[in-house]
């Protein structure tokens, strides 16, 4: 089953522990009357529509079972030679007692039938009525069948010979039933809309139904944790994908659900603020005891997290109890529990003190290998102490990424992924850690250069750990992503680059067209000497500079590149303009 496959082992259960009680299972049938306990002595309700008064339908549905206890007077079991044909009938309720319309009527054959021969009970399977709210379900016996048993206790059921119910169903006529002071056994099952429209929303995000999906999530009784079970299923499916592009795929639909599903808990918030906090832990019956806030932490729903929403709930999180608790022990104890704003803010605080000491020592403290006897930070040691702090920090960062990374890799290994996938979606999942492997490999090259004492291998290693400190100022940004008021200016700023991107891709092409048919141009004259001709106005003879060779040097793509930029920022002067490699241009 698809469930089982791509859902935690956890919400399968058909029970399960929900604010001190049972959860109801989870297939949510709604169950009307009952075949327990009948009555031995004999009935004579065949060839009547019998229905209870107590069984109106508490929510609409498709009924897909219904079962009878037959009276056993005269036959002592029930044998398949034994069962004939029933009619089912839908009722609603009019204005006048007792009176009812009918609404739809349905045969079922005994070949969809079963029987249990001990206790006389009739199964009708493999069919499917809608019955609305309100409404009522009939059982009309034929005039040779068994006859149903009263139940051994008092109610209200109501009865009226088939042919009559019959014969009024084409006149659309109300039908006035006759009142019986005994309830029959008589018991059916409800599957209701609510489960309907779930089964066809999951079938549609399994049979890879995008547009059928998103119109069924919005429709579903919970649209918020529709969306966020999808998501899931979309992670899990580009993790299974065998196919690259296919899991890419998977992946931009799990980001169109996740943005789907953090839409609407802000919107939630933006009205009642109490109620959109209480339906991030309140569970859903209807998708499998899942709530909102739980989904989000499985698929890391980094969109969903990091709404205001899941942020006023981690601040209360925080905020609960006293303030001299909080002060003196919470502060200690979240670190380590992992409530979010703590953690974030001491994530802040070491991240700037450990930028701000890469940097000192990048500037003033980043010596060779001291192997000279010398002493660096006053002490005969081969780095100075300020760089040995620096190499723990960036090693801590390293291991807390290779933590994850181990992680991620276990999940995948439970989900029976394929190597390149689990590699592939831990990058393709969270682009930030592209970012994070770069600037590891990176100061891995100039952790390893600086230990060598060579002048050469020595620039190398500053400039790789240089790179790194860029690198890492850069990641500083993910941290505010999850900042309430940095976050969404942060997005709307990369969103922008994005468009800006296209613009650059113009400027770029004048730039260069520019750049090299100037430049080209104006330093014809270091490339060819024209030798002056007294008889004749325009001279006929030249000599190569070159000598007809075609010199390449990395120089001459810095000059046309400097000589195009300075254009591009006001200086037109083109007399005397200086190259990198040469005096002037004249």
């Amino acid at each position: 089953m698809y469930y089982t496959h791509y859902l935690n082992a956890e919400a399968l259960k058909t029970v399960d522990s929900f604010q001190g009680t049972k959860a109801p299972h989870l297939s949510n049938i709604d169950i009307y009357g009952t075949i327990e306990n009948p009555m031995e002595q004999a009935t004579n309700l065949n060839g009547l529509v019998v229905f209870n008064g107590d069984d109106a339908i508490r929510q609409s549905g498709n009924v897909t079972q219904v079962s009878i206890a037959f009276s056993d007077s005269r036959y002592p079991s029930v044998t398949i030679d034994m069962l004939h044909d029933l009619v089912l009938y839908v009722l609603s309720p009019t204005s006048v007692a007792n009176s009812f319309q009918l609404i739809h009527m349905q045969k079922i054959y005994e070949r969809d039938c079963k029987y249990h021969q001990s206790k006389s009970i009739f199964h009708v399977y493999d069919f499917n009525i809608y019955i609305e709210q309100g409404q009522y379900l009939a059982v009309g016996f034929l005039e040779n069948s068994r006859s149903p048993s009263y139940l051994d206790d008092q109610g209200l059921s109501y009865a009226l010979d088939i042919d009559v119910v019959n014969k009024l169903s084409s006149t659309n006529a109300s039908i006035e039933f006759k009142r019986y002071i005994r309830r029959v056994a008589i018991s059916f099952q409800l599957v209701p809309v609510s489960e309907f429209i779930r089964d066809i929303f999951l079938w549609s995000v399994f049979a890879d139904s995008f547009n059928l999906s998103i119109c069924l999530c919005s429709h579903s009784p919970n649209a918020m944790i529709a969306a966020l079970l999808a998501s899931k299923i979309n992670k899990t499916a580009a993790e299974l994908a065998n196919d690259k592009e296919l899991a890419i795929k998977y992946l931009k639909k799990k980001t169109e659900f996740d943005v789907h599903a953090a839409q609407i808990i802000d919107k939630c918030f933006l009205q009642d603020e109490n109620f959109a906090l209480q339906l991030l832990t309140t569970r859903s019956h209807l998708y499998f005891g899942y709530s909102s806030l739980k989904l989000a932490e499985e698929t890391n729903n980094r969109s969903f997290l990091a709404t205001r929403c899941v942020q006023a709930y981690a601040d209360r999180l925080w905020k609960r109890g006293n303030w001299l608790k909080r002060i003196i022990y919470d502060r200690l104890m979240d670190f380590f529990r992992g409530r979010a704003i703590i953690r974030f803010y001491y994530s802040i605080i070491f991240y700037v003190i450990f930028l701000g000491l890469f940097s000192f020592v990048m500037l003033l403290s980043y010596f060779p290998y001291n192997n000279n006897r010398g002493k660096r930070s006053g002490y005969s040691i081969g780095i100075p102490i300020s760089e040995i702090m620096v190499h723990l920090c960036i090693w801590g960062l390293i291991t807390e990424e290779v933590v994850q990374f181990g992680v991620h890799c276990r999940e995948g290994v439970k989900r029976n992924s394929r190597i390149f996938t689990i590699i592939t979606s831990y990058f393709l999942d969270d682009n930030w850690n592209i970012l994070d492997a770069a600037a590891i490999c990176i100061y891995l090259v100039g952790f390893i250069t600086r230990f060598i004492v060579i002048e050469q291998v020595f620039v190398i290693s500053k400039i790789f750990m240089c790179i790194d400190l860029f690198l890492w100022y850069v990641r500083i940004l993910h941290l505010f992503f999850a900042y309430e008021r940095l976050g969404p200016k942060l997005l709307m700023i990369f969103n922008t680059m994005k468009d800006l991107v296209f613009f650059t891709y113009f400027i770029f092409i004048f730039f260069a067209a520019y750049s090299i048919s100037s430049f080209s141009l104006i330093t014809t004259s270091q490339q060819i000497a024209w030798i002056p001709n007294e008889n004749v106005a325009s001279s006929r003879t030249y000599i190569i500079v070159q000598n007809e060779t075609h010199p390449w040097t990395w120089n001459l793509l810095r000059n046309v590149l400097d000589w195009g930029i300075w254009k591009i920022y006001g200086q037109i002067d083109l007399i005397d303009y200086r190259l990198v490699d040469a005096p002037n241009i004249s």
